[in-house]
Order: structure tokens, then sequence, then C-alpha cells
């Protein structure tokens, strides 16, 4: 992938995302959030219902990495023990502000068990504004669904705690609008984790508890121009599961 068709095809994913004042939010938008949530929640819960291609760790500040990671590792040996054979994507870029960067994480994925020739770290997702490198989530899931399209993947899970996988959704969403990938995407939580302790999120920028970055996630999904309204959201997870239906029907 390309950076320049990155920044001309999805120019709101780098730099200064545009956003709408939150009291505009309608009770409608506010009750979609909710199902969507729920729906994950459904997701999260329910077996795998197709082979998975591939596992995506999303990137993560130092507070939240190692859960990620160890959960990456937990369902890379369990499907290896269902007769698959996914490959282990991560965020493959420098350390920046609130990422530790991905050789990092190639060595601690290294040392639990997930062999070198199943890693692909993604490129891609990394971008200068205002003198500073950052990553975000958005162009963590525009580099993703670009790799896996180049794998010829159809079905990925992607791993992050629970505050993270709405906007995630949202950001995914966003971009199979425009990339049309067809890839089915699933949900897995990273955790447990303490939800009363204070650690940083959003590139380090954001700090407070889990608590505090869960409402802000939650007011991003709602509010950020780049990014699925959460009915995209529940119409794209409708279309994923008429997917699957149609798959376990042939």
């Amino acid at each position: 992938m390309q950076e320049k068709t990155s920044r001309e095809e999805f120019p709101e994913f780098f730099g200064m995302i545009p956003s709408r004042d939150p009291g505009s939010i309608t009770s409608e938008e506010l009750t979609q959030l909710l199902v969507v949530k729920d729906r994950i929640i459904d997701d999260v819960g329910s077996p795998v219902p197709v082979p998975i291609d591939a596992i995506y760790l999303f990137g993560q500040a130092t507070s939240f990495s190692e859960v990620v990671i160890k959960k990456g590792e937990e369902l890379f040996k369990k499907y290896r023990a269902l007769g698959w054979n996914p490959k282990m994507l991560y965020c493959g870029e420098p350390a920046t502000s609130g990422f530790s960067g991905g050789e990092e994480w190639k060595k601690k994925l290294l040392m639990n068990g997930v062999p070198l020739d199943r890693h692909i770290p993604v490129l891609g997702s990394r971008y200068e504004y205002q003198g500073s490198w950052l990553i975000n989530t958005g162009t963590e899931s525009l580099a993703l669904v670009a790799t896996l399209k180049e794998m010829g993947a159809t079905s990925c899970v992607v791993v992050a705690p629970a505050f993270h996988l709405t906007r995630i959704y949202a950001s995914l969403v966003r971009v199979e609008r425009t990339l049309q990938s067809g890839i089915m995407f699933f949900a897995r939580v990273a955790g447990p984790i303490r939800w009363d302790l204070p650690g940083v999120h959003s590139q380090g920028t954001l700090q407070g508890t889990p608590v505090d970055f869960s409402l802000e996630e939650s007011k991003k999904t709602l509010t950020y121009a780049n990014l699925a309204s959460p009915n995209e959201i529940l119409i794209w997870m409708d279309q994923r599961d008429k997917m699957v239906r149609e798959l376990l029907t042939k």
C-alpha cells in the first residue's frame, strides 16, 4: 500500500480529524451505539464460525500491550489446534508516541511461541503531522485491510481491550465502504484488565482509567467524521453474518 494512495482516498485519517459537536448526537444514534456494543459482545462470546486466515493485534500503549499480545498468542495456538494456520499480524511501525514499536512486539511474540514465518508486520499506518510521527486507529485499519487484501485473506480476528473494539469496528467499516474487500472481521477481547487502574491510551495522550477510555471512545465513535456511524456498523455486521451463513450452507 502506498502512502500517497492512502492520503488521497482517506485524507480524513491523516492529520487533524474533523468532528461534529457532541450536542448534535441524537437519541437514535445513542440507541444504535448500544446495539453495536451488544452485537460486539455477542461476537466476542460466540465461537468463530469460519476458519481464520489472520489475527491482528491492534497497537496499544504499554498499559495494555501485554494483554493484547497474550491474547493473540492464545488465539494463535487455539486456531492451530483446530487445524487452521493463521498469520499473526501487528503494527510493524517503529516506536511512536504511545506505542513501543513493531520490533518489540515481534520479540514478545517469538518468545511466546509464535514462529517468525507466521508474522506479518503491517506497515503504512505511521504518518507525520506537525513535526510528530503518529499512528491512529483509522490508519491502522486502513493499513490492515490493504495488507489483508494483498494476502488474499477472507477472515480476520481483531484483538484489543473491550473499550477499544467499538471504534475499531467503526474504523474498519469506514475503510470497507471504500475498499470493498469483503473480509469478514470478528472481535476478541484482550484481557482481563483492571478497570480501576490508571493508564494511558490514544497515542499516549489520554490519561485515566479504562472507564475514562471507554467513554472517550464512545464519544469519538459518534462524533469523528472519519468513522462509520453506528447504523452503518450494524448494516455491515448483518452483511458479514449473511456471508457466513452462505459459506456454511455451501
